[in-house]
């Protein structure tokens, strides 16, 4: 809607320097020995082999996050939206003891470390 005051574009380029930003700050603030960095995709998103190398440098194990198909009734009408059911599948990483979910547009600005126990809510 021309209309609208605000718009949100969410570019892949976009995507892939916000999840370079995360994984350095995410490094920054784990033990690297417990903690596996992976970064799921969802299916369909391509990305070139030079940004491959690039998110690997920053410590991101490049993955698929599993296709949830919702029933259409459910699927956001703004686009911006449409792939916001994606979070959900972190939560059948079951080979994890613990996981933390975050997006590309976060940046870690303390320590994870005890938060990575999965002790905080017991």
């Amino acid at each position: 809607d021309p209309n609208r005051a605000n718009k949100v574009l969410f570019t892949a380029r976009e995507y892939i320097s916000g999840a370079m930003a995360l994984g350095s700050t995410v490094r920054q603030n784990i033990d690297p020995s417990r903690t596996h960095m992976l970064l799921l995709l969802k299916v369909g998103f391509e990305l070139a082999p030079d940004d491959i190398l690039r998110l690997r440098a920053v410590g991101w194990t490049i993955g698929t996050a599993p296709d949830f198909q919702l029933p259409k009734k459910y699927v956001p009408t703004y686009e911006r939206y449409t792939t916001t059911y994606t979070k959900i599948t972190a939560i059948g990483l079951s080979e994890y003891k613990c996981a933390l979910l975050m997006d590309a547009d976060t940046l870690v600005v303390g320590d994870l470390r005890s938060l990575m126990t999965c002790n905080k809510f017991n």
